[in-house]
């Protein structure tokens, strides 16, 4: 019976993507996913894209009389806005029009004036222009074949092949973009067509199984000798079938309805199987891992192509590593932005889990920052330009992104280098889901690193979007000053790297905090260095009320104008004597880096 129920489970999960990816293939094609230079879309109409997963149009937010034009995901969450045109600048009445212009931008018009909304950065050429809703929920606005605006920093469409292209416009660019599409059309027929020839064949194998299973239990309950083997092979097979579902469920939601969020239609998250997951780490050999958490060991790998990639392979003793791969899996599909690592692919084969991503060949920054010899690479434009890509990407997923995400384990060793030093958020096992009405959440487990925990969640269980602040605060003063807060103490005054900073701020010695590499490169740029302690000291202040959202920290960080409100303490300023919250952390888990909070209730 235990095949008999995992054939079941098997023909359940193909069946359902294939009813899926029929839906979305068959959906009608009637509404309209184009506004044409001298057509309007007024307060009413729509946009819907081809296969009516996203439309444009007017709404309202949050119980307001305003109108406010936005794009909304219709796929299974009941119209939510993922990108909204006129936030700052709502209109007060229904008049709104939207338009293209004489000089091909996009406008938004009401009964009281004319607002341009919508800049392209390269002039119209062909008077061809037009607006399109693609099925990735992204509006561009292009003349012709040539993009000039777009709403996210992705495409879906065969047009971006075209603007790569060094002959945009010609005939043999436009020829190459329809053998593309025909290319496109033609895989999709051969795919069905082995899909079908598959089920056929599993389906006379589910029969045959079937057949035999109650064959086989008929005869073990009259014999008897057999029962007590099936009643344990039952049990083993349940627990196994338990601890996947979940998994295969989120497979199948990933790639029969989130697939078409990840880029463009066609780039469902890749399912790899395990053998070539083998071969491209060497059978998972030790001179290719990386490094180990608590989900499992971390390989490099080398696809076929020549691709590198990381492989993080669910240890089959990690309870912990399950639950964060459910929680990466079904999360991390849905986010695309430069600074966030970006999931390349899975694997889900017999007991094996396992989550591919792009490889980082400069690894984490810890790796840098705290080694005495790699920290003189970041000078102090690299450092500058890392801070700021931790904050862009902190602030998608606060903001911007389709999720409302809450981390809760931002730290250095979980910011990865690319070969250019640009900076990519990874790690998101521990993240949550927030509603867009919920500010706050709670919870008698907490997962994160101490040093980097805010002091809310660290006592109480509470986390918002404060409590990321909190950790990029902190990763702030660590990256200006090359220094750890987890571990760092002065032998003298007993002070954490917040305490010492702090100290040295009331002493009016800032400057001492200084990673002592940055002394020539940061010479000329010691306003800037003051400054950006001073946004770290605001983020890792005690009451989460008093820190700044990451809009207000990415706007004190590009604009050297704006004054700076004066910080209060921070938390945990004083080190090892600071009972009340270590003791009470030191209870949990740790992980293999000995930082690492696993498990623990709060109080």
């Amino acid at each position: 019976m235990a095949r008999f129920r995992s054939i079941c489970n098997t023909l359940e999960v193909l069946f359902f993507l294939i009813f899926s990816a029929w839906s979305l293939g068959n959906r009608g094609s009637e509404a309209k996913d184009t506004l044409l230079a001298g057509e309007k879309l007024r307060d009413g109409e729509n946009l819907v894209s081809a296969h009516k997963l996203f439309e444009v149009k007017f709404i309202n937010l949050e119980n307001s009389q305003n109108r406010y034009l936005a794009i909304l995901y219709l796929f299974g969450y009941d119209g939510r806005a993922v990108w909204i045109a006129n936030r700052d600048n709502p209109l007060m009445d229904s008049s709104g029009v939207l338009s293209i212009n004489r000089k091909g931008n996009l406008v938004l018009t009401s009964g009281k004036g004319n607002s341009t909304i919508i800049n392209s950065e390269e002039p119209a050429m062909g008077g061809n222009t037009s607006a399109t809703i693609l099925d990735s929920g992204n509006l561009i606005l292009r003349d012709g074949e040539r993009i000039l605006w777009q709403s996210s920093d992705y495409l879906s469409d065969y047009t971006l092949y075209l603007q790569n292209d060094t002959t945009l416009g010609t005939e043999t660019t436009r020829e190459k973009g329809r053998q593309l599409l025909d290319f496109g059309h033609s895989a999709k027929r051969k795919l069905w067509l082995q899909i079908t020839v598959l089920v056929l064949i599993i389906m006379s194998a589910f029969l045959i199984a079937f057949i035999i299973c109650r064959l086989k239990s008929r005869y073990c309950d009259s014999g008897g000798n057999n029962e007590k083997n099936e009643e344990n092979d039952t049990a083993s097979s349940r627990l196994q079938l338990n601890k996947f579902s979940d998994i295969e469920a989120a497979y199948k939601n990933n790639n029969a309805s989130e697939q078409k969020l990840c880029g463009n239609k066609d780039s469902e998250l890749p399912l790899f199987s395990f053998s070539s997951i083998e071969s491209a780490t060497n059978n998972f050999s030790t001179t290719n891992k990386l490094g180990e958490g608590g989900f499992g060991p971390v390989y490099k790998g080398k696809l076929v192509g020549g691709q590198e990639i990381a492989v993080k392979r669910l240890s089959k003793m990690s309870r912990q590593g399950l639950e964060q791969f459910k929680n990466e899996f079904t999360l991390i599909c849905k986010l695309q932005h430069r600074n966030l690592v970006r999931l390349l692919g899975c694997c889900i084969e017999g007991d094996e889990l396992i989550l591919i991503y792009e490889y980082m060949p400069n690894k984490g920054l810890d790796s840098f920052l705290f080694d005495p010899m790699k920290r003189a690479l970041l000078d102090w434009r690299t450092r500058v330009s890392i801070i700021e890509g931790i904050a862009q990407g902190l602030l998608y997923l606060h903001k911007y992104s389709r999720l409302k995400i809450i981390h809760r384990d931002l730290k250095t060793s979980n910011v990865l280098l690319d070969c250019d030093m640009n900076p990519k958020i990874s790690d998101f096992g521990t993240a949550r889901v927030f509603g867009q009405n919920e500010s706050q959440a709670n919870t008698s487990r907490i997962i994160g690193t101490f040093g980097y925990m805010s002091p809310e969640y660290a006592m109480d269980g509470l986390f918002s979007e404060k409590s990321d602040v909190f950790s990029f605060g902190v990763m702030m003063l660590e990256i200006v000053s090359g220094r750890k807060n987890n571990g760092f103490y002065q032998t003298d005054s007993d002070l954490n790297l917040l305490g010492y900073a702090w100290d040295l701020r009331n002493q009016e010695k800032i400057l001492e905090l200084m990673d002592s590499t940055l002394v020539d490169s940061c010479s000329t740029n010691e306003f800037e260095f003051i400054r950006y302690v001073h946004v770290g000291f605001l983020c890792v202040q005690q009451s989460a009320a008093d820190r700044p959202t990451m809009s207000e920290v990415v706007s004190m960080l590009s604009n050297e104008t704006t004054s700076l409100p004066s910080p209060k303490q921070p938390a945990f300023t004083i080190g090892k004597s600071n009972i009340g919250v270590e003791s009470s952390l030191s209870t949990g888990q740790e992980s293999v880096n000995d930082v690492t909070i696993s498990v623990m209730n709060g109080r």
